[in-house]
């Protein structure tokens, strides 16, 4: 479902030299990706509370994969790097996100009532009602085993109220599969990764088994895939786009590190994510066209697991499931 290249706003920047242009979009995804190892390590903290040097020397991903190793030589059970950081981290109970629901529907239904109805709201409004909750529910660890039904729903009506601003203009939109040069561009990107992680994993790590998802994982990650891209690209892009006066790379970089950061506290997925968006969302600058990137996103998130050592993106997960055994 692409709009035409005549929709998406002048890039003011193109006027600047390649320095000026570039330079301000991987200086703000160089800070994300501090911003992620902090937040990681964070969150990694209460797990390794009784191994404070393995965390010190390790990024939080191979430390937890070391601490899983020693526990699992002592007979401990294999959640227990989970246990650990239930019982260290800030516990919310459902009355706070019930209040936090609350307090995050009443600006969303202003908005929605005052400005969007009426005409487009801001931008950044759009991009932090949005993301706020989904940002909030993950990054304090609501994002469980069993996530419980309250934050459930501060991550819930932030997608819902991005799924309105994505369809308020249907009628503008086409449906499409896209065109040939926009599969090439998808696919090329993606045969380019791919083609890097089967030569890491065969030259540093051939001992290391292949990690591919069962078909209902996979299934499920696909539909989950798709709807993540047209938000990204249809609707979080576009506002960042508006946000920032049409300038294409810090709109990019804005919202590919904000992407990134829905994926805490899992350091390598942060990081995997932000640079992924960021270049999906040049592609999609230059054919707009979601489905193409659709599934070279599904492409890429079953290969960086299948294809990379087990201590590297865990189990995949985000929030406190982060911290269940590795895949």
């Amino acid at each position: 479902m692409p709009y035409s290249q005549a929709d998406l706003p002048r890039d003011p920047s193109r006027e600047r030299d390649l320095v000026s242009r570039w330079l301000p979009a991987f200086w703000l995804i160089a800070v994300a990706l501090v911003v992620y190892f902090v937040i990681a390590h964070w969150h990694a903290t209460p797990a390794l509370h009784s191994s404070p040097d393995v965390l010190s020397s390790y990024v939080p991903e191979r430390a937890l994969w070391l601490e899983d190793t020693r526990l699992a030589a002592q007979g401990e059970a294999p959640d227990t790097l989970y246990r650990r950081h239930a019982a260290g981290s800030l516990v919310i109970p459902d009355a706070v996100w019930i209040l936090t629901l609350l307090l995050y529907l009443i600006p969303v239904a202003y908005v929605l009532r005052r400005s969007f109805f009426k005409g487009d709201a801001p931008p950044a409004w759009n991009l932090a009602l949005i993301l706020a909750g989904p940002l909030l529910v993950v990054i304090l660890g609501g994002v469980e085993d069993n996530t419980r039904a309250s934050a459930a729903l501060v991550f819930i009506l932030g997608l819902t109220y991005g799924a309105i601003v994505g369809q308020r203009d249907m009628e503008r939109l086409r449906f499409s599969p896209g065109d040939g040069i926009a599969w090439r561009n998808a696919l090329a990107f993606s045969a380019l990764v791919v083609g890097v992680l089967v030569a890491y994993q065969l030259l540093v790590h051939p001992d290391y088994p292949l990690r591919w998802p069962t078909p209902e994982k996979f299934a499920r990650y696909a539909a989950w895939a798709v709807f993540q891209q047209w938000l990204l690209n249809r609707v979080l892009a576009r506002e960042a786009l508006l946000l920032t006066g049409g300038r294409q790379p810090i709109a990019a970089a804005l919202v590919a590190a904000l992407f990134g950061l829905l994926h805490a506290p899992n350091f390598a997925l942060m990081c995997a994510s932000c640079i992924g968006a960021f270049i999906w969302i040049q592609l999609y600058f230059r054919r707009p066209f979601v489905l193409p990137l659709a599934v070279s996103h599904v492409i890429l998130s079953v290969a960086l697991t299948a294809l990379t050592p087990p201590w590297l993106v865990r189990n995949a997960e985000i929030g406190a499931r982060f911290f269940m055994p590795a895949l």
